[in-house]
């Protein structure tokens, strides 16, 4: 994107972007298939806010909300630190992409891990 606001501006670096999100969405959409077929029709209401009378659900969605916003709240400003502290502009706009190389570690080993050891169990 950085290349592409100085090349054809900001407005048609937006819709390249949305463009490509486009064409992604399309193939994703032509290759999903259901694992399960569902079981009723979607008749009743669609968003069932019952659920939110449970007071540990309740609990536990606010928990996850103020847990990724104090994850992923700071990822946002991430380039801007880099730039202030005198990172060069080049490394500081890829310091993010950089970062999510590094999570995919995370993401896999545990999973490998898990098939050999077995699933972590707290007693």
């Amino acid at each position: 994107m950085r290349r592409l606001f100085t090349s054809v501006g900001f407005g048609w670096t937006i819709r390249i972007v949305g463009f490509v999100w486009l064409g992604s969405l399309f193939v994703a959409n032509l290759l999903i298939r259901p694992r399960l077929k569902p079981r009723k029709s979607l008749t009743g209401k669609v968003v069932d806010l019952s659920a939110l009378k449970d007071t540990r659900f309740l609990l536990l969605g606010m928990a996850i909300f103020f847990s990724d916003l104090g994850l992923f709240g700071p990822i946002t400003f991430l380039t801007s630190y880099a730039l202030a502290q005198g990172l060069d502009p080049n490394l500081a706009y890829y310091i993010i992409a950089i970062l999510n190389v590094g999570s995919c570690i995370g993401r896999v080993v545990p999973g490998i891990l898990a098939d050999k050891i077995g699933p972590y169990v707290s007693i």
